[in-house]
């Protein structure tokens, strides 16, 4: 409103030192709007695109919430315990990321506990998801649950 308040005077000023004679700016009446009231929503962190538990196995790009069962907005869960990690098939690179809250990605340096970059085809690792840890990021990884 305030934009276009302005526009519309610089506008009659231009035009009026146009001419010879003077020409009176227009009547622009001005209005006190108020803005809208917003609220702050935590959005939800993105979610697996697909998982796979028949075999305790927990693959996808997104969070997993730590624990029996998803909570804080995650959609899947993964319990805590030793896995081991492996490439998606046909990817040649991914990582995962041990975070101290469910909205964490890899440049998050304070909500990283710990991560791991996976490369070339035959990459295989172990990471020990603990239950203190609020959640684990994966992309282009599988985690499968070591044996005992």
């Amino acid at each position: 409103m305030i934009r276009k308040i302005l526009v519309v005077t610089a506008a009659a000023l231009a035009l009026a030192a146009c001419g010879n004679e003077p020409t009176p700016a227009p009547h622009i009446e001005a209005t006190h709007v108020e803005a809208p009231h917003v609220t702050a929503t935590r959005v939800p962190p993105p979610t697996p695109t697909s998982v796979v538990r028949g075999e305790s196995r927990w693959s996808g790009n997104g969070v997993f919430s730590v624990g029996d069962t998803p909570c804080c907005g995650a959609r899947a869960s993964i319990p805590a315990g030793r896995y081991t990690v492996t490439l998606k098939d046909g990817e040649t690179y991914g990582y995962w990321i041990r975070c101290n809250d469910l909205t964490c990605k890899l440049t998050d340096t304070e909500k990283v506990i710990d991560y791991g970059l996976a490369t070339g085809a035959e990459f295989t690792g172990v990471v020990a998801v603990l239950p203190t840890d609020a959640g684990v990021f994966l992309m282009n990884t599988t985690l499968t649950a070591a044996a005992s």
